[in-house]
């Protein structure tokens, strides 16, 4: 169960989730027990040209002194056939997984203001 320390936006009435990896690329964040609400998320080493500035308010909301122990996932729609589905950059999730605590920020960086598909972005 992880702690959510800054809202998603429109599920800012949950503080806590469950996330579950469906493989290295791909996880999904369950808001509910029942599993009926769900977001899809691509974890960001699979993404090229991705540079992410932290400001240090995020850091200590997550508990953490370093940007490299955090993880970060942008929120996706999937496509058929999955290399069209389109990813969120300007509001990633970021993860502290040894603390079990996320939150989703706005970017600061306006060139990542866009959505694009995981076949333009992704290293794989």
């Amino acid at each position: 169960m992880y702690e959510i320390k800054s809202s998603i936006l429109g599920f800012e009435d949950y503080k806590k989730i469950e996330i579950e990896a469906f493989d290295n690329f791909f996880s999904i964040i369950q808001f509910d027990k029942e599993k009926t609400i769900s977001m899809n998320i691509a974890n960001a080493k699979y993404l090229q040209n991705i540079n992410i500035n932290l400001q240090d308010n995020i850091l200590e909301q997550l508990n953490c002194e370093d940007i490299k122990q955090l993880d970060i996932y942008f929120t996706m729609v999937i496509q058929e056939p999955i290399e069209d589905s389109v990813i969120n950059l300007g509001a990633p999730i970021i993860i502290n997984e040894n603390k079990k605590l996320l939150g989703q920020f706005i970017v600061e960086d306006s060139r990542l203001f866009r959505m694009c598909t995981i076949k333009d972005i992704s290293t794989l």
